[in-house]
């Protein structure tokens, strides 16, 4: 259907201001014509994901709490589909759609940022395939595949009970390397939003991993304390990406501007 994202022109410069966070989208299937804006703002759109996250973590937490203190264990389904440790949920299914939503994001920047000659598109477009990448690994739990051959390999202990990091970590390290002028070229508000995500996002999905690893090799993986360890990796993880969205979808107001789409059947 055709479509396309526009921003009004306004008189007064508070208006102007407004107009800069918001995603503004045209339909001709709106009842009130093809000139009448769908608006999304920024703010708005964190909202909702945060409040989805919050969601997903109360009932995860409720449905431990039912399977450790009582006889019901599965509770008709709900604890293993609200489980933040298992894959193949509703979680797990939130956080890839989180992480598709960086990658179209980041992709969008990359392609406006090619079309007005600007800097760094080859780091906005590679940042795109890896949150594609990382979607496919959420959904698959493809690195989940190393933490056998490399936990028989290294014997490297307890805190290495989820030996994935061990590739993990100094990837991570050259990406932060790679990444330093690119970083620092940012606004300061953008700059300051993504190292607080990346901030959140390393600290559950490294930090917590591996305390949790200990965890599950010292008490078990049914035990509370790496039930415990795993939520809060889980939520950090999950809250990381919905910040990250907040600082895409903010530049993009600030620094992109309009961006618009047409669909046709030809």
């Amino acid at each position: 259907m055709p479509g396309s994202r526009t921003k009004k022109s306004v008189s007064s410069g508070e208006g102007l201001q407004r107009l800069k966070h918001e995603v503004i989208y045209r339909s001709k299937q709106d009842p009130a014509g093809p000139e009448s804006p769908r608006i999304i703002t920024s703010s708005k759109l964190t909202m909702v994901l945060a409040a989805i996250t919050v969601v997903l973590v109360i009932a995860s937490t409720v449905g431990q709490i039912v399977k450790h203190e009582t006889a019901h264990k599965s509770m008709l389904g709900f604890v293993p589909k609200f489980n933040l440790d298992l894959e193949n949920n509703i979680p797990t299914y939130f956080a890839v759609m989180l992480l598709m939503i960086c990658s179209g994001l980041l992709a969008l920047i990359a392609s406006a940022k090619k079309k007005a000659g600007g800097r760094f598109v080859v780091h906005w477009s590679v940042l795109s395939v890896l949150f594609f990448l990382m979607s496919l690994d959420e959904a698959a739990s493809i690195h989940e595949l190393l933490n056998v051959p490399l936990r028989a390999k290294l014997n490297m202990g307890p805190l290495f009970y989820f030996s994935w990091v061990v590739v993990g970590i100094p990837f991570v390290m050259v990406l932060v390397l790679a990444y330093l002028k690119f970083v620092f070229h940012l606004p300061p508000r953008t700059k300051l939003l993504f190292c607080i995500a990346a901030l959140l996002f390393f600290t559950g999905a490294v930090g917590f991993e591996l305390i949790g690893g200990r965890q599950a090799e010292v008490y078990g993986r049914e035990s509370i304390s790496y039930t415990v360890l795993t939520s809060i990796e889980e939520t950090l993880e999950m809250a990381s990406l919905v910040l990250f969205i907040r600082a895409l979808t903010d530049y993009l107001a600030r620094h992109v501007g309009a961006i618009s789409f047409r669909f046709s059947e030809k």
